[in-house]
């Protein structure tokens, strides 16, 4: 449990990492503005996904575990369905919301919204494959080609001073190829899965339901206040508020490391 616990301790540090990477982008060559619209445009990001992982994360790992490998494929399919499904819609939602809104750069940005939603999420489900294997070396080797990805896209950004609005895209560019990555990593493309065996497990939508409700409120109150700055101050305040918030949550580290790898366990048991 402790080398366990110290490899997914390095690989949370990897996924803030990530996000500090794109945030010192955006804070360094755009302005203080734009920073401020990313953040909130990350935020409503943030409420997407966790909106949709607490559909897929709680009940994949609740029922992959313990189970023969004809079930736990079959469970990874109605995961990655249900997955597709939720970003489409929270994708086609965005799209007309930024139709409607009378904000130039965010709707832009919400516009783009399913180019960097639909592989980040496709991502994240392979990594909760890898999670409720207890496989945290997987979810690390996988992060670090993510980490090389934005890396080269914060390159790409920096030399072309490209506009701010090819930040959703060029993330989503880097999500698709460690995406592409997992696919291989996980031999996704032979698993045993036909619609014979493919079965909903009794309890599964339960499960989703109550990851769903506890994700939603979870999020709302620990993201609402990056909203509210932006509609009663400002884009710019939302900036140094949004930066602030982001590194006060360095000392959740340890405790998501551990939880993440205690809950499969708590499963099999």
């Amino acid at each position: 449990m402790t080398r366990k616990g110290i490899i997914a301790l390095a690989n949370n540090g990897i996924e803030f990492f990530i996000g500090s990477i794109i945030l010192i982008l955006v804070t360094n060559l755009y302005s203080t503005e734009e920073a401020g619209v990313w953040i909130v445009f990350l935020t409503l990001l943030f409420v997407g996904t966790k909106f949709r992982e607490g559909v897929t994360q709680t009940s994949l790992t609740k029922f992959s575990v313990g189970v023969s490998e004809e079930q736990r494929f079959s469970v990874y399919a109605i995961s990655i369905a249900f997955t597709l499904i939720i970003e489409i819609v929270l994708s086609v939602i965005a799209y007309s919301v930024s139709k409607f809104m009378n904000d130039g750069t965010l709707s832009l940005l919400l516009a783009n919204y399913f180019w960097i939603a639909i592989p980040q999420s496709l991502f994240r489900i392979f990594q909760f494959i890898s999670q409720s294997k207890l496989d945290v070396k997987s979810m690390l080797i996988s992060n670090i080609v993510l980490l090389n990805m934005i890396t080269l896209v914060v390159f790409f950004i920096i030399e072309n001073e490209s506009a701010f609005s090819i930040l959703p895209k060029a993330m989503g560019i880097a999500y698709a190829i460690g995406l592409i990555w997992q696919i291989i990593m996980h031999n996704a493309l032979n698993w045993d899965i036909s619609l014979t065996n493919i079965k909903l497990p009794k309890g599964y939508l339960a499960f989703a339901t109550n990851g769903l409700l506890r994700e939603l409120f979870g999020t709302i109150s620990s993201r609402a206040y990056i909203l509210l700055t932006a509609g009663f101050v400002g884009y710019t305040e939302s900036a140094f508020v949004g930066i602030a918030s982001r590194y006060a949550n360095l000392i959740y580290l340890p405790n998501s490391a551990y939880q993440g790898i205690l809950y499969p366990k708590a499963c099999e048991l």
